[in-house]
């Protein structure tokens, strides 16, 4: 009860306002055309910086170091299988030869190793500088040599993994 008389006292306060002109809450023709001068400010793109010469060749370098390794690595690769195929029960004479030649062709990948920190330490100097070509050309020249360093380890993987057996 106490409920539908405080409802209809509250209905009825509504209708209280004196009947009358009001101003209307659309927007006014000058709040209008100010609307534009509100919006944040479009900045338009910087162009972005040529490659410099520098970031060229050290990018030229690492592919260089990295395609080096890659080739004494697929060199030394196909022994290294015949090593593991050939190895016997865990802990033989073979089996231990095809763990050295695995170590050996370990040490092969060193040259992608330090082509990837190369690029690395160079990322990291072209993040720090103005935008510019360098930072896509060193993120290409990284996906690759990542690419180089994913495959020779699959192979060193399946290596250990037919030794493991």
């Amino acid at each position: 009860m106490n409920r539908i008389l405080l409802s209809a006292l509250i209905l009825s306060l509504t209708g209280c306002a004196a009947a009358g002109k009001y101003p209307s809450l659309n927007p006014r023709p000058i709040e209008a055309k100010a609307a534009g001068l509100l919006a944040e400010p479009t900045v338009p793109d910087a162009p972005l910086a040529p490659a410099t010469a520098e970031a060229l060749s050290k990018i030229d370098a690492a592919l260089r170091l990295a395609e080096g390794g890659v080739s004494a690595f697929d060199a030394a690769l196909p022994a290294t299988r015949s090593a593991a195929k050939a190895a016997g029960a865990s802990g033989s004479e073979s089996w231990i030869n095809a763990q050295m030649a695995v170590s050996a062709l370990e040490q092969h990948r060193g040259p992608v190793k330090s082509a990837l920190a190369d690029l690395g330490e160079l990322l990291r100097t072209t993040l720090s500088s103005p935008p510019g070509e360098d930072l896509t050309r060193v993120q290409d020249a990284i996906r690759t040599v990542e690419a180089m360093d994913a495959q020779q380890g699959e192979a060193i993987t399946t290596l250990l993994r037919s030794l493991s057996r």
